[in-house]
């Protein structure tokens, strides 16, 4: 289909480098474009990409720079190689879908043979993106699936705490930052003041897991976190860990004790 007056939106993305890898990188996703603007008769208005960015929603720099560009009516089509390049969330598609509907504008995506200014390709368009949605909703249950079998084998799930480094093994005592978590459970005996506490870590220049200051909130969840005592708390409930413990779990009730006594003083 010829039509000299398609201007158009180039929008491509890739997530890892696992798919750069398999022939979907970012210079193959704009070749395409070119192609079919070269193919159509139309001029590429602008290339809109976002790298390392995942498509479970909007919130890329590139799309919603398109998108404000869209709203100004610089375009006409907004071309993608494919439609789980462009979004993964059906309720987005049909939101964007709409939007570029009443602002006359065209959804072309290559692989999936969809252009949406033709009845058939706005069918298709429906179609596969509720087939998109399922297959994140899929994906999301494997993932829970998994760490729900990692918790019950006694393996940690989380990002890494203070105190402990995350391996394909498991979880690894770091020394020096075990020995924070005992002072901190030290002077939180001492002082029964999580604020009290915090002051005088940063006083010390001690520093949390990623180099933040240390708060009140941080202090109580460190004290409160019973994957010192070697267990793992998931989805609500308690695991035996394979890891090995920082506070024994005498330290570990007193704690929670004055805890609960002081609960009203951060």
């Amino acid at each position: 289909m010829q039509g000299q007056n398609k201007v158009i939106a180039a929008y491509v993305r890739v997530s890892t480098d696992r798919q750069a890898k398999e022939g979907i990188s970012l210079d193959a996703q704009k070749s395409a474009a070119n192609r079919y603007a070269e193919y159509t008769g139309g001029t590429i208005f602008d290339t809109y990409a976002d790298e390392g960015k995942s498509g479970k929603n909007t919130k890329r720099p590139a799309f919603q720079r398109m998108l404000k560009d869209a709203r100004a009516g610089k375009f006409n089509t907004i071309f993608c190689v494919a439609l789980d390049r462009f979004t993964r969330s059906f309720r987005d598609m049909v939101y964007i879908y709409e939007e570029c509907i009443n602002l006359g504008i065209s959804l072309v995506f290559q692989n999936d043979n969809i252009d949406t200014s033709t009845v058939s390709g706005e069918l298709m368009l429906h179609i596969l993106s509720a087939f998109a949605q399922n297959e994140r909703r899929i994906t999301s249950r494997r993932v829970k699936e998994a760490n729900d079998e990692r918790v019950r084998q006694g393996k940690h799930t989380a990002r890494d705490v203070l105190g402990y480094r995350s391996t394909k093994d498991g979880l690894v005592i770091v020394p020096d930052e075990a020995e924070t978590v005992r002072d901190i459970y030290s002077l939180y005996t001492k002082w029964e003041s999580l604020s009290f506490v915090a002051k005088i870590l940063n006083t010390d220049g001690v520093r949390g897991k990623r180099g933040g200051l240390l708060t009140a909130e941080s202090i109580k969840k460190i004290l409160t976190n019973a994957i010192y005592v070697g267990l793992n708390n998931h989805h609500g409930n308690t695991h035996n860990g394979l890891h090995d413990e920082i506070i024994d779990m005498d330290t570990f009730n007193a704690v929670q004790a004055l805890l609960d006594k002081n609960k009203r003083c951060l």
